[in-house]
């Protein structure tokens, strides 16, 4: 079984070494379990050993397993995750904080003297 070591970085993939597990380091909690669920929904059993921050995850597959099947159907299904959050996230801030849940306005520069 080949595997390949990947670092999950703000959605991008880099490929470092073909002679070890995969490694991913997911950001936040939700998009980690999303990536554990998937793993075991294959029966990859993801770990990290004893020092390791929280977010890293490592696995054992075979490369195109990792590239084709398992990485591309987690970028899917984050992204539809991050959507939902996102629209539930808005709800609960306008029907419990204040209605008005969006972002900061976005104003020019004053412009430097002499």
């Amino acid at each position: 079984m080949q595997a390949i070591r990947l670092l999950a970085c703000s959605g991008r993939q880099v490929a470092a070494s073909l002679a070890s597990p995969a490694a991913s380091q997911l950001p936040d909690p939700w998009s980690r379990r999303l990536f554990i669920a998937l793993c075991r929904r294959y029966g990859i059993k993801p770990y990290r050993f004893a020092r390791m921050k929280r977010q890293t995850v490592i696995v054992k597959a075979p490369r195109s397993f990792q590239e084709t099947v398992l990485w591309s159907e987690f970028k899917e299904a984050n992204a539809a995750l991050s959507a939902f959050l996102s629209d539930i996230t808005d709800k609960v801030f306008r029907d419990t904080i204040f209605r008005d849940a969006s972002d900061v306005d976005e104003v020019e520069e004053p412009r430097a003297i002499g």
